[in-house]
């Protein structure tokens, strides 16, 4: 005599499985907030450095348009008088390191302005 068992269990109890279900809503719920919050962080970050970027793009056009040629007359106007001996030697230092300080602001935002659009570039897909 050849016979065959086939067996079926189910469970009494099914607390265990509600459970687990139970949790993985909660965890799918929570990684659904955590991702919406990512996203505006995201977001925020981005248009805090487009704002931040215009900011920066309007000293550039404030170094370019009037600070570098008002630094280049001021040199101008510094070298002259100094060649004709019609200033001291401490205004004519004084005019050389306001230029400097000029040049050296116009270097520092076009470092910044840069720095802003390569982080732009790093947080948007384009």
């Amino acid at each position: 005599m050849d016979s065959w068992t086939v067996g079926i269990s189910f469970p009494v109890w099914f607390v265990p499985g509600k459970s687990r279900v139970k949790q993985a809503k909660i965890d799918h719920f929570i990684a659904r907030l955590e991702a919406d919050s990512q996203s505006r962080e995201l977001a925020n970050k981005v248009t805090e450095l487009q704002a931040h970027l215009r900011q920066q793009g309007e000293a550039l056009r404030y170094y370019t348009n009037a600070a570098l040629p008002e630094a280049d007359a001021l040199l101008k106007s510094a070298l002259m008088q100094f060649y004709e001996n019609d200033t001291d030697i401490n205004h004519f230092v004084q005019s050389l390191n306001t230029v400097r300080d000029i040049r050296k602001g116009y270097i520092e935002a076009m470092y910044d302005y840069n720095i802003t659009i390569l982080e732009l570039e790093l947080y948007t897909d384009n």
